[in-house]
This record gives structure tokens, sequence and C-alpha cells, in this order.
């Protein structure tokens, strides 16, 4: 019985470690953030606002705190505070890192955003799907996402756009390595969170002729 208690205490400790540890990808349901028409401004540094539905954006805070650190070039990695405009009120996404061609994808997830409703039942905004949503209470993902086709099947799928569906698979981007300099590898980590691939949130799978016996297996 002692042996046994002792596989079974060692037994989960292993499973708790692997679980610590695990960096399998992780597929949620998502949209391509309106960023061109949000309304969300909240930055990190005005957070204590008020209403407490409301959430930062993450594209903003990056901006202002790369604003703040102008004598600091490297203390927020520039694909972070890109806005893809000249306009300083209007945010562009996807957007394009001309310095490394990343084409870069800021997304909200559904499960982030399921509608809020306030103490007495009113409902603030319904959820992200909803077309009734407003975007003033959005939640989006704090890091960007790349996309995961190659760039012929994107250009044959067409450009990704705001309000898209899609599934965002979140990895564990390895760091990867830039020539010599100075006799040293110089190494760099692009901050995304991982990659983005069209979707459509079906909720009846209708077939042309469901008598097609080639969709489906048995004898």
């Amino acid at each position: 019985m002692a042996n046994d208690l002792r596989q079974a205490a060692a037994s989960l400790e292993i499973s708790h470690q692997i679980q610590q540890t695990n960096s399998a990808p992780r597929k949620e349901l998502a949209i391509v953030s309106p960023c061109s028409h949000c309304q969300n401004f909240i930055q990190q540094s005005s957070a204590g606002i008020s209403n407490s539905f409301r959430s930062i954006c993450p594209r903003r805070t990056w901006i202002q705190q790369s604003q703040n650190n102008l004598n600091d070039p490297l203390a927020v990695d520039p694909v972070l505070y890109l806005s893809g405009t000249t306009d300083p009120n209007i945010l562009a996404n996807p957007v394009v890192d001309e310095s490394t061609n990343n084409y870069l994808v800021w997304v909200a997830a559904v499960d982030d955003n399921p509608g809020i409703v306030d103490a007495n039942t009113n409902i603030i905004t319904p959820g992200i799907l909803d077309p009734d949503f407003n975007n003033l209470y959005i939640r989006c993902r704090l890091y960007p996402y790349v996309s995961e086709y190659h760039h012929d099947v994107l250009r044959s799928l067409g450009p990704f756009q705001e309000n898209d569906q899609v599934i965002a698979e979140q990895h564990t981007v390895p760091s990867m390595t830039t020539p010599y300099t100075n006799g040293t590898i110089q190494h760099y980590n692009t901050p995304v969170a991982g990659t983005v691939a069209k979707t459509a949130f079906a909720y009846h799978f209708n077939v042309l002729n469901p008598k097609d016996h080639a969709l489906v297996g048995g004898c």
C-alpha cells in the first residue's frame, strides 16, 4: 500500500511538472480586431478609470510605453508599437513591419468577449459575435499574431481584414539568430503570440449532396 501511494504521488508530481512546462499549441476562436474604428483608447497609464467594465488597449499601451522611453529604443520592441498609419488616432490591422516584413494581425478572442451584464442585469454590451457588440469594451490579446499561410496562399485567399473570423493558435516562439556581429551571434525573438488562420464559425454543416457516400466512412 505504501509503495502504491509513493508511486501515485510520483505520478502526480510528474503530471504537474508536465503541465507547468507544456508548450503544446492552444487554439482559440477569435476575430481580427477592428482597430481602425475601435472606440477603446485606454492606455495602461490611464487604466484607473471609473468604468470597471473596460480594458486597456494593448497596442495603445505599447505605443505609449515606446513614447515614454524615447531614450531607450530597446525598451519596447518596434513590432509592438507599429500603428500602420500616420494618423495618431487610427491604427491599422493587419499591419506590416517594414524592417522584418512580418505581417502582423491583432486579435480579440471570442472567450475573452462573451458580453457584459452589470449587477442589475442590464446588458452593457452583447458578445463579440453579436452585430450590436460595442467595441468600447473590447478585450484584445497582448501580442500580435502572424499568418499561418505562406505568401502565395494568403494572396489566393485574400488578406486578413478586420472582424474576420479566425483560429488563433498560441505557440512558444523560439529565439532566432541573425548573422555574426563583431564575432558574436545576435539573438532576437519577435514578440508574437502565434499564428492565425481564417475559418468560419459554423453552426450548420450543410453539404451540396448529403447522400454523397464519399463524405462519410463505414461499410
